[in-house]
């Protein structure tokens, strides 16, 4: 009766190492888990900051161009509404036109 109480608990404790031994495979294995996981939702985030900041910095060239293009369109708006039969009048007109467009080209 001794013999197999003690086999029994024998059994038992071995089963109990064996249990512990995997939490404890399992816990690391999760940790490690976890940390990649944090890795990679730091890279991703580096990333979509990185995609942000690309973005804003295309939306403001658009609208520095679209600028430039409303400038140079009420310069040929002006250019046409203003006819003039002078010489004088004319040359006017190319000089406004030149020195619009090298302010345009200057920025």
């Amino acid at each position: 009766m001794y013999l197999t109480l003690y086999n029994e608990t024998k059994a038992e404790l071995k089963f109990e190492r064996r249990s512990k031994a995997s939490i404890k495979g399992w816990e690391t294995r999760r940790k490690a888990e976890n940390e990649r996981l944090k890795r990679e939702i730091g890279n991703m985030v580096v990333l979509l900051r990185e995609s942000l900041a690309s973005k804003d910095e295309a939306v403001n060239n658009l609208y520095i161009v679209a600028e430039r293009m409303d400038r140079i369109q009420s310069l040929v708006d002006s250019v046409d509404e203003e006819t003039t039969s002078n010489p004088i009048g004319f040359v006017q007109k190319f000089r406004r036109i030149w020195l619009a467009i090298k302010d345009i080209l200057s920025e």
